[in-house]
């Protein structure tokens, strides 16, 4: 139990003395943090760690990934571990390699903790990541001008109307790559179909069978489908057809092909648009945004 004294002049030299201790306490756990730092920070990351992380990544899609480009720290939250951030996510792993973790960098974040200039930048990394051979892709016709990454569900009614423009789009010098993100999760008829359409030989054509209404027979691949749907809720997408820019903005909606020319053109990288140019674009039509419920890997 602490005393404090009653007299004015004893109080003052009480304080002075705390005032004192506290100043020695700090000094001391200055001295003492190097020690304390190195009996709880794991050692340098082993090449087991650093393979067993370059090995979930892989498996989440990010597979152009460079391992020389791997970037191993100390966990922030957990003793005697290790984490690495690529694209949306944070893997983490133990010091002996036997057990790792993948979590949402993104999706998980409190809307303080990151810019909309960060999200667009952590959007456009994970872009370059990604393989096309994953995709349905529809090619641009004769010199590409940009790239437009969608994510789709394959019975949305405004994904299907900006299918309808896939052909001018590609008259435009407009490569056009598709992702599932079936909004109902990874169960029901739904996942079904789109599970139908990306184990296709020809997934275009299964694609257009799909939209015409026509029931899929059930499949089973090796897919991609469960990682684009993770992918997408990590990235913060909710509803269909989300539009991801080259620029790494997004936008969820349908737009008419001559706005959507527009905003291509406004979100590339190499481009720069005055913001009364930019306020003459439309606002997209409202989207299939229902939420999408996680679902445990």
């Amino acid at each position: 139990m602490i005393v404090i004294p009653n007299n004015m002049r004893q109080q003052q030299s009480w304080l002075q003395s705390i005032s004192y201790l506290g100043v020695v306490m700090g000094l001391l756990l200055l001295l003492l943090h190097p020690a304390i730092v190195s009996a709880t920070s794991p050692p340098p990351a082993s090449e087991a760690v650093k393979s067993a992380l370059l090995k979930s990544i892989y498996a989440s899609g990010l597979v152009h990934f460079k391992a020389e480009d791997l970037e191993v720290r100390p966990a922030t939250d957990l003793i005697e571990a290790y984490e690495t951030v690529v694209g949306p996510y944070i893997f983490q792993i133990t010091q002996d390699a036997s057990m790792s973790v993948r979590d949402d960098l993104l999706f998980n974040a409190i809307a303080e903790k990151f810019s909309p200039v960060q999200y667009a930048q952590v959007r456009q990394q994970t872009l370059h990541l990604l393989d096309e051979k994953d995709m349905i892709i529809y090619p641009e016709i004769g010199e590409k001008r940009y790239t437009l990454t969608v994510f789709i569900d394959i019975n949305c009614e405004f994904c299907a109307m900006l299918h309808r423009d896939i052909p001018k789009l590609r008259k435009a010098g407009i490569r056009v790559r598709y992702l599932a993100f079936p909004k109902n999760g990874l169960e029901g008829m739904d996942y079904e179909q789109t599970l139908a359409v990306w184990c296709d030989k020809d997934r275009k054509q299964a694609l257009n069978d799909a939209r015409d209404g026509l029931l899929l027979d059930i499949q089973t691949c090796e897919h991609p489908v469960d990682q684009q749907f993770f992918l997408g809720e990590s990235l913060k997408i909710l509803g269909t057809p989300t539009l991801i820019f080259e620029d790494g903005n997004v936008f969820t909606g349908y737009f008419s092909f001559k706005d959507l020319l527009e905003r291509l053109k406004k979100h590339n990288p190499l481009h720069k648009q005055t913001e009364k140019e930019s306020n003459k674009l439309e606002q997209p039509v409202v989207t299939d945004s229902t939420f999408t419920p996680r679902t445990a890997e």
